[in-house]
């Protein structure tokens, strides 16, 4: 995978999301799998979730080209 957990959760938590990166649980070691996160949603009405869940994409996204050159 070419995402980093550490720098999703960042990103989602400077966009008003936090998320739990879920890497420290594994058994094998983090880069054979794809990053894993839990997202809680018991106090949010579905509004706020569907902006949570939009959210958490774009920090996942701006963390997949944060690493790779331009050009």
């Amino acid at each position: 995978a070419d995402l980093d957990e550490t720098l999703v959760t960042e990103r989602a938590l400077a966009a008003g999301v936090r998320v739990y990166p879920l890497g420290r649980y594994r058994t094998d070691r983090p880069h054979h799998r794809p990053p894993a996160f839990v997202l809680g949603y018991g106090t949010l009405t579905p509004a706020e979730m569907d902006a949570s869940v939009r959210l958490f994409a774009e920090a996942a996204a701006s963390s997949r080209t944060a690493g790779r050159p331009r050009g």
